[in-house]
């Protein structure tokens, strides 16, 4: 199934003018053809393609097709990395896996001191429609930590420890439907100071298994565990 991307379809039936571009000139549909498109907010629609013009497309018949439940909300509170190519791949894979948030925190280790979200947001665009999930995580801009730590709130909160007095395993943990997250520190950690503030700020420390793993890994992998967990 060919996906189309577009907050606001209900209320503005034009497609967004990337959306048109691949609509007419990759995909070479034509006035009449079935499309599907997702709000990025769990809803599939379908509808018929009107074309009008070279650049211009709106779609008629609208219908809701389904709706796609998040029992569990995922939140992803990292420590982004240096590398650019990395960290979209990051935001891809998580958002095939279904994440519903994801943080950036600046700590005293970080390599950056911004992330542009508006180019995660297409890359996590791309990943909607390539995978079908149908919700674009919220991704947000760069936060000092003890900012963060005071903003974010879940029904269970983690973070992944690479010390500490033997953590239970994030696959031990029992979870029930809402809210979760998962904080992820630097290569190289959070110092003793962050994390005592973290614990203290009601994180429950937890390890993500016996290998070091790096920051994108860790990640992704938290987001396996929490998505299958019942």
């Amino acid at each position: 199934m060919e996906l189309y991307y577009h907050q606001h379809i209900l209320t503005d039936p034009t497609l967004p003018e990337a959306e048109a571009h691949h609509c007419i000139n990759v995909m070479r549909h034509n006035t009449g053809d079935q499309v599907f498109i997702t709000d990025g907010k769990g809803t599939l629609y379908e509808g018929s393609i009107q074309i009008q013009g070279k650049k211009k497309v709106q779609v008629a018949d609208v219908q809701v097709l389904r709706k796609q439940e998040q029992k569990r909300k995922i939140h992803v509170g990292i420590v982004p990395v240096k590398s650019t190519e990395r960290l979209e791949f990051m935001i891809e894979k998580l958002t095939e896996l279904g994440v519903a948030e994801i943080s950036f925190i600046a700590s005293r280790r970080c390599e950056r001191d911004r992330v542009n979200t508006d180019k995660l947001e297409m890359r996590a665009i791309a990943a909607v429609k390539q995978s079908h999930n149908l919700y674009v995580p919220k991704i947000n801009p760069m936060i000092a930590l003890n900012h963060y730590l005071r903003a974010t709130t879940s029904d269970q909160l983690y973070v992944a420890a690479l010390t500490g007095d033997n953590p239970q395993a994030l696959s031990k943990q029992k979870l029930s439907d809402g809210s979760v997250t998962i904080l992820i520190g630097p290569e190289g950690d959070f110092t003793d100071t962050e994390m005592e503030d973290i614990i203290l700020s009601g994180y429950q420390p937890v390890s993500l298994g016996s290998h070091i793993l790096r920051t994108e890994t860790a990640a992704i992998y938290s987001a396996v565990v929490l998505g299958i967990i019942q």
